[in-house]
């Protein structure tokens, strides 16, 4: 999705959160760009107080020291053949606020790089979801069904699974809404369902009449036009960090009158054995 107009101007204002989202390239083309910048401003200051004040400044004759020196001060390397006199008051301003903007910079630059490598995105990629659901019968009705797994060793507490219906519609006013959403019933009688990722999960909607699905069967599901989200969310236990995983399926990623292979066994000394080969392996009925 493309934002166009003020939407893109309201990112600007929230720069926090739009470096966080933005691309692993263009983070680590910002990070020194800043400081960069920032030993070239400070880097002008000092050529030109050495300049018009000469005695302030030992050894800083020309701008490639002045930049030297301003990286010098701003990264605390420490001040050898250049360094500053005690007969300069400006000096002491600029040594002041270049340290105090550096650590202010550093604290800035080091705080969005941690939360880059923290974000919930990367914890949400160790959800899987099978690459297709099926629909096949279930206690004599058909069902909606998608297969989830845990791949970490730490489990989600509270994890809870919401389907979502996407379609377009118009309404009697002739109003064309282009993302109409329904909540699809997942388990008995809820919208959500509450789950235990100790193994991988099959997750079930059954198609009822009352269900938006259940047209969309009956008319074949080549030729139609919807989107089934799944938002799966739970509370890691190692880091108590909320997090949320999604996929979503298309008529195209729908199997008719197929079923998941199991891929849970027994081993000779009764422990559980998992084979995620078969993970997105599917069997007709």
């Amino acid at each position: 999705m493309k934002m166009s107009g003020w939407g893109y101007m309201r990112k600007i204002k929230d720069l926090y959160n739009t470096f966080l989202d933005l691309a692993w390239w263009k983070v680590c083309l910002i990070y020194p760009i800043v400081f960069i910048i920032s030993w070239l401003f400070f880097g002008l200051l000092w050529f030109q107080i050495s300049k018009e004040k000469g005695q302030c400044l030992a050894n800083v004759d020309s701008f490639y020291s002045a930049f030297l020196f301003s990286l010098e001060t701003q990264r605390t390397i420490g001040y050898g053949h250049r360094y500053i006199r005690q007969t300069c008051f400006s000096s002491y301003v600029v040594l002041v606020l270049q340290s105090s903007i550096g650590i202010v910079i550093h604290a800035l630059m080091v705080g969005m790089m941690y939360d880059r490598f923290s974000k919930n995105n990367n914890r949400a990629q160790t959800i899987l979801f099978s690459r297709n659901a099926v629909i096949c019968q279930r206690d004599n009705f058909p069902c909606f069904v998608f297969r989830t797994a845990n791949l970490q060793a730490t489990g989600l507490v509270d994890c809870q699974v919401v389907l979502k219906f996407v379609y377009s519609t118009i309404t009697e006013e002739q109003e064309t809404i282009l993302l109409d959403f329904i909540n699809l019933q997942v388990g008995e009688d809820d919208v959500s369902q509450e789950i235990e990722f100790c193994t991988p999960v099959l997750i079930a909607h059954r198609i009822t009449p009352a269900s938006p699905i259940y047209d969309y069967l009956e008319k074949g599901l080549e030729e139609s036009q919807f989107e089934i989200l799944v938002l799966l969310t739970g509370c890691d236990e190692a880091t108590g960090v909320t997090i949320q995983a999604r996929v979503s399926y298309l008529p195209r990623d729908i199997i008719l009158n197929h079923r998941f292979v199991m891929i849970e066994s027994l081993s000779n000394s009764n422990d559980w054995i998992l084979d995620f080969k078969k993970f997105h392996s599917i069997l007709p009925e």
